[in-house]
């Protein structure tokens, strides 16, 4: 069975990720930040989400294995949230291992559906499930103050 892990680099959701692998499910971690290279955590794929803004944001993921052929792409794709149009790709450097791209040009307060990818010789593979986050709203000028008093005193 696949099973997405959210909060799956934290104590306890990284242990429910590792029990659910050895009882031989497909996991996939989603966190704010990858697992630490030094944990069997990495050996898993994840997606991450982290420095959200109003047009830009960092996702990341990771590629656990090449398939037996050099890994030729990797990166995020993604696309608004509930669309059937076209995803848009943003590649990152190197084969294996976790990996960040920085998107901008994206709409303030719209929800993004991505997930991360690699391209062998055999074709491209989605190393993570689909997941979704939302822009920020823009930041506007306040209004102006109204009901405003004053006190003479002495």
């Amino acid at each position: 069975m696949k099973i997405l892990v959210v909060g799956g680099t934290g104590l306890l959701g990284g242990h429910a990720a590792l029990y659910l692998q050895a009882l031989g499910h497909d996991v996939t971690l989603a966190a704010r930040s990858p697992a630490h290279p030094a944990t069997a955590l990495a050996a898993l794929p994840s997606l991450s989400s982290t420095n959200v803004a109003t047009t830009s944001a960092t996702w990341g993921g990771s590629v656990t294995s090449d398939g037996g052929a050099p890994i030729t792409e990797r990166g995020i794709k993604y696309r608004v949230a509930g669309s059937t149009g076209a995803y848009t790709s943003v590649t990152a450097s190197g084969t294996t291992g976790s990996f960040t791209v920085n998107v901008t040009g994206l709409t303030p307060s719209t929800t993004y559906q991505f997930y991360a990818y690699a391209v062998n010789s055999a074709g491209e593979g989605r190393t993570s499930e689909e997941r979704s986050v939302t822009t920020l709203a823009p930041v506007t000028v306040p209004a102006a103050p109204t009901a405003l008093s004053a006190n003479v005193g002495g």
